[in-house]
């Protein structure tokens, strides 16, 4: 607790400070003030000393697979028993993410070993390097002013905060998602800035292309935002986007094109499987993720404060008065495309509003801004409820992060369980001839012992099976087994502590 207690005053003191030098128009160090309290978050979340429930585990145990063969990715790697091909939480071949978080996860593991933080490494450097990318964005749209601000609300936002940490479902790859994505609509805000090149209409296709690769077709909101920029600015013809779009989509399938061709002539069962599966997403339900249409306008509010919706109807009503210009439709396009579109769908999940999350920070630091200045000029009446909205547009987000990252709490980061299955080969003294059988941490242990490991009971026919193909069979004893085990010279029965199950 004191811990927790000392990380949270020295990141409050570096957001203070880096404030004050906001005010002075010292941007360049306010950033640097900003990044350093926003890595210091980061590795706080990050510290947990065990893998999370969802879907960190599976992240890991794919990343360490890897290690020893790149281009097939398993998380059983070696089953001894038959498996469907389908369940993605027991099979063999796994394709339900991309591939490119998962090598950069494997690579940081080959490194510095298997543990939980050389796992979380390379999410915490790309979620770093995504708040500096909201202040590019920011800065480029509205000013460095504005761009340390949205940097700010980047910096400190909780499920940001908590996908490198691995703590929240879909963790490294959503972290890898968002930052190709925000690095896609940063060089085509250059693009549409300054450089009317070719090779950067083709990178700007390329770096969408690898964001496909973490996690599919939702990284394609990257052109509609960009083509929007493109014909709001109306500063060119319309051969000139079209042909800026045809290098961009070429850029994308020299990307994504190889793999896909290579994992549905390798994989082919388990290809097919993950390609209608993601495709019947929009039509029904996956892993019970369902919800009312008006799901994700309700999540803005709590992931972002809930006083976002000023600024996003304020954007709005810019748009439909055509007061706006291209950045403001630029920023809309790329925050309500994504709701409007996931609202449709049959499943819903609070991340997936993350690809939009630098639109909602940039707009949100570029009213307040706004607003700020109409008071000062003295434009605005009711004086002291302004002052109330701009303290809570800062405040609100404030107090997610708190309830997400809970500073204040108490929080076990080493639970028992963890701390077992991570000495179950020492204590086994074991090989590869092991098969390890119920262990309710299964793909834990996995990731740590490098084993294969099932979370049930075998019966005997299970055994044999196992036995005769020359394996040693391990049974955990979590004190239900009774009589059921007779124990031989190729069964062996192991006790773990009853505390594994539990987090």
């Amino acid at each position: 607790m004191i811990v927790n207690v000392a990380v949270f005053a020295l990141c409050l003191s570096l957001f203070l400070l880096a404030f004050r030098k906001l005010r002075t128009g010292q941007h360049r160090t306010a950033l640097v003030l900003i990044l350093a309290a926003g890595l210091i978050l980061r590795m706080f979340a990050a510290s947990d000393r065990y893998l999370h429930t969802w879907d960190e585990r599976y992240h890991a145990l794919v990343a360490r697979n890897l290690i020893a063969h790149p281009l097939t990715p398993t998380l059983i790697d070696k089953p001894v028993l038959p498996y469907d091909p389908t369940n993605w939480k027991a099979n063999h071949v796994w394709l339900e993410k991309g591939p490119v978080p998962l090598w950069a996860m494997s690579c940081s593991l080959a490194l510095f070993g298997t543990t939980e933080f050389a796992l979380r490494v390379p999410s915490v450097l790309v979620s770093l390097i995504s708040v500096y990318l909201t202040f590019l964005i920011a800065s480029a749209l509205f000013g460095a002013r504005t761009g340390v601000l949205a940097a700010f609300f980047h910096s400190i936002n909780g499920l940001l905060i908590e996908l490198p940490a691995g703590r929240v479902s879909s963790d490294h790859v959503d972290a890898f998602f968002v930052f190709f994505i925000e690095l896609a609509v940063w060089l085509s805000i250059v693009y549409l800035g300054r450089s009317r090149r070719g090779d950067l209409a083709l990178l700007i296709g390329v770096v969408t292309g690898t964001a496909v690769l973490c996690k599919w077709s939702p990284a394609f909101v990257v052109f509609p935002v960009w083509l929007t920029g493109l014909l709001w600015s109306k500063e060119r013809q319309v051969r000139q986007v079209l042909g800026a779009f045809a290098l961009a989509t070429t850029g994308c399938l020299l990307v994504i094109g190889p793999y896909l061709l290579y994992v549905h002539t390798q994989f082919p069962l388990e290809a097919a499987w993950v390609l209608r599966k993601y495709l019947g997403a929009f039509t029904s339900t996956l892993d019970q993720h369902s919800a009312p249409f008006y799901f994700y306008i309700l999540k803005t509010g709590v992931v972002f404060g809930e006083l976002i919706y000023v600024p996003l109807l304020l954007g709005l009503h810019g748009l439909v008065t055509r007061r706006a210009d291209w950045k403001l439709a630029l920023l809309t396009v790329w925050w309500l495309l994504p709701v409007l579109v996931f609202s449709l769908a049959e499943t819903k999940r609070p991340t997936f509003l993350l690809i939009s999350a630098p639109a909602f920070f940039v707009l949100l630091s570029h009213y307040w801004f706004q607003i700020y200045g109409h008071l000062q000029q003295g434009r605005l009446k009711a004086r002291w409820a302004v002052y109330v909205l701009l303290t809570l547009l800062i405040a609100l987000p404030v107090r997610y992060t708190i309830d997400r990252v809970t500073p204040f709490e108490n929080r076990f980061r080493t639970p028992e369980w963890s701390a077992d299955v991570k000495s179950l080969k020492d204590r086994l003294g074991a090989g590869d001839d092991v098969v390890v059988f119920n262990v309710e941490h299964n793909i834990e242990a996995m990731f740590y012992s490098g084993l294969t490991i099932y979370d049930f009971v075998p019966d005997e026919a299970t055994i044999r099976r196992v036995t005769r193909s020359g394996h040693r069979v391990v049974i955990n004893d979590d004190g239900r087994l009774g009589s059921r085990i007779s124990v031989t010279a190729q069964v062996e029965v192991l006790r773990l502590s009853p505390a594994v199950g539990r987090e």
